[in-house]
Parts: structure tokens; sequence; C-alpha cells
């Protein structure tokens, strides 16, 4: 039994854009939204689509980041139900984030039907949103997680984010535009790295192996800087190779040692804590960051 675990942050700016035109209005470009009926019909076409890729057998679960809008819409929605609100938890990244500023890349601007598109999932779909500070990547994982630790592979996570993708367990991805689909496909806790194209040395991973290629790339998308001068041919030849979780974190802690002297262990936590999916709570139901694997070999390479 698959059930998907859709992305809807992503369905949100896709299909939401995807209802919309540009038109020369008395010499002007103006953005023209398609009627909520056609958005609506893109909207749950797109969902069943992505059920029939996947062999799906259960309904879907669709993921949302909070965000202070998202939370004004959920304490309406408390209200009526005689509910008491819920104060607003912003994303824990942005906390974290010392060196540059978390995610200040990403555009403000927000599609037309944007918010109808929200309401029209948690009224119509089973929803999920997370209320303490995570981002939907990380519920997913979460949910994910939970049943490949005790051995059931019956989800998968369906996204275009790259990131999920160092998360085990069932991943698949839609095409878009000319980005073509993946999967579904099954990651491992190690996972792999490749190289798509030699001429562009395009690099395209999965499990920890993409992971720690982002500790030293970064990611451009989310503003996390990684370590300077090493991109992704550096980083795709040092870790192809590796053949343990714990090798990943050692050749990439050396760089780091390497770059930042004593600080070393600093920076490596705010990028880990950065990157890193969250995919396990504690008893408390308090996020568990990324710890480094086990097994030492390096005396110089300690715990962060």
């Amino acid at each position: 039994m698959v059930r998907p675990l859709i992305d809807g942050d992503i369905l949100l700016y896709e299909i939401g854009f995807s209802s919309e035109k540009t038109e020369l209005i008395a010499g002007e470009r103006v953005v023209v939204p398609a009627s909520w009926d056609f958005c609506k019909d893109l909207f749950d076409k797109k969902i069943e689509l992505i059920c029939d890729e996947v062999g799906a057998k259960e309904p879907p679960l669709l993921f949302f980041t909070n965000t202070k809008k998202i939370n004004k819409q959920l304490n309406k929605k408390r209200k009526l139900e005689g509910e008491p609100p819920k104060e607003f938890v912003d994303n824990f990244r942005f906390e974290v984030a010392k060196e540059k500023k978390y995610k200040a890349n990403r555009a403000a601007t927000k599609p037309f039907h944007f918010n109808n598109i929200f309401l029209y999932a948690l009224s119509d779909y089973k929803t999920i949103v997370d209320e303490t500070g995570l981002e939907a990547d990380d519920a997913m994982c979460i949910q994910q997680y939970t049943g490949v630790k005790s051995g059931a592979f019956d989800t998968i996570i369906c996204s275009r984010d790259k990131d999920v993708r160092q998360c085990p367990g069932w991943h698949y991805s839609w095409e878009c535009g000319k980005q073509a689909s993946i999967g579904p496909i099954m990651v491992d806790e190690l996972g792999f790295l490749e190289q798509k194209d030699n001429k562009d040395k395009t690099i395209w991973g999965v499990g920890n192996k993409f992971f720690y290629y982002q500790l030293l790339t970064g990611d451009s998308v989310d503003n996390v800087g990684g370590v300077k001068g090493r991109g992704p041919v550096f980083a795709y030849n040092l870790l192809k190779d590796a053949t343990s979780v714990r090798q990943t974190y050692e050749l990439v802690a050396e760089v780091y040692v390497k770059t930042w002297g004593d600080d070393w262990k600093k920076k490596f936590r705010e990028q880990a804590d950065l990157l890193w999916m969250v995919r396990e709570l504690d008893e408390k139901g308090e996020k568990i960051k990324w710890r480094p694997p086990t097994v030492m070999k390096d005396p110089l390479i300690t715990e962060c």
C-alpha cells in the first residue's frame, strides 16, 4: 500500500503561476489570472497525475510550510471549530543561519490564486501543516522515515525539491517544463552522486552523499554558503566513491578543518543544520537535527 506525500508548497506556486498569463494592455504587460474553476481543475488533475504515476493505493497527504498568512487562515478555521488560536512559530532555520540570511534569494511574488489553492486543499484534501517551525520538507521526511525505520516502505515523497531526496525511502518528481520526471526511485542511507552531463558538469544525487555534497557546494536556492571555492566538480570527485556515510562525513570534515581551522565545528554545525532534513523527533517532540555518524577514525574529527 503506497501513500503519496505531496509537496504542497511547490504546487501553490506551480499551479498558481500556471493559471496566469501576461497580456499587453494599454502598452503595459499585465498579469491576468485565469478563473478559479480553471485553477482548481488544474490542481485536481495534477494531484491525480501524481497519484497515477506512483501507483497510489491510499489517498495523498499534502504538506505545506506554515507562514504568518497560513497561520492566520488556520486560526480562522480553529475559531469556527471552537478551538483556541495558535501562535505562529517561524522556520527554525532562520535562527540557525548566522553567516548568510536563510532563503534571502527567494522572490516575494506570489501568484494570484496562492491563498485560494491553499484554502481549497485545506477543505478538500488531507493536509499537514507543521506548526512547530519545521518546513513541509521536514514534515514529509519525518512521515516517511518513521515507516522506513520500522521496515515499512509504504509512502513515497512526491516533490520537485532536490533537498528531500536525502531522506531514505521512495521518491518521485513530476515533469515540469524542461525538468523531466524522476522515479519512482528507492533511496538508501548512503545514496549516490551522478554526473548527468559531461559538458555542463551537472551533478545529481540522493541520500547522505547528496547532503554532504551540499555541505561543500552550498545551496544557492536557500542561500546556504557551503565552502568557498569548493564547487560541484570538486565535491563530486571527493565523494562519488565513498562507501559509507561515515566516510563521506570524514572527507567533508577534513575540508572544513583545512578551511576554517579551529572554527570548523561551528561552521560545520551551522551548514549541517540548514541543509539537513529533519526526519525524527525525540520523546518530547523536539527536532532531532544532524548528528555525526559514529565510528571515529581520526582523532582530529570529533563531534560537532
